[in-house]
């Protein structure tokens, strides 16, 4: 019995084994692209190298809240741009069309094909206390590591940009979110 049961273990691994080795890890961060351009919302906080950080928040389909500074907040609806301060809103005189269009294109961009030829698998590690993937490649001369949750959405980001180091911490995917001035 024992016997058997090792057969069969042996005989998983070996008919497994052929699909670990090929495993796509270019495949695995386009369907966590995908994944993330669908959410509906999500929360992101930046830590830069130089000790500043940067909240943003993401209401589909066009809502933006960005929190440069504790003081102050800066939202993006639609093309209208709004700041926030002491719990004052004001409407600003600039036309966030042009900004909203380019954020817009960006996050309609399928994954750049030439991370095909950079994506490593690094395999499994504990990130922020939860169960991650961690894949690496570089892109438009940045070098970044992203680690996914087993549902192939982000949980950390690390973007090293030339001397800049940057770290993203994602979390609140689909939550409910209100950004209104």
């Amino acid at each position: 019995m024992i016997r058997r049961m090792n057969l069969a273990v042996v005989t998983a691994a070996a008919l497994l084994l052929p699909l670990a080795v090929l495993a796509d890890p270019y495949s695995d961060l386009a369907k966590a692209h995908a994944a993330f351009q669908a959410l509906k919302s999500w929360h992101a906080v930046e830590h830069f190298s130089n000790g500043r950080t940067i909240t943003l928040d993401f209401l589909a389909p066009d809502r933006w809240r960005i929190q440069p500074m504790p003081d102050i907040t800066e939202l993006l609806i639609g093309t209208n741009v709004y700041m926030v301060r002491d719990g004052k809103s004001m409407k600003l005189p600039v036309n966030g069309g042009m900004i909203s269009n380019m954020i817009q294109r960006a996050s309609e961009q399928p994954l750049d094909p030439s991370v095909k030829q950079t994506a490593r698998d690094l395999g499994t590690k504990t990130v922020n206390g939860r169960t991650a993937h961690g894949y690496s490649y570089a892109t438009h001369g940045m070098d970044v590591t992203m680690y996914l949750s087993p549902d192939l959405l982000p949980i950390q980001e690390i973007v090293k940009n030339g001397s800049m180091t940057t770290t993203i911490d994602y979390s609140n995917f689909n939550a409910p979110i209100r950004i209104a001035p």
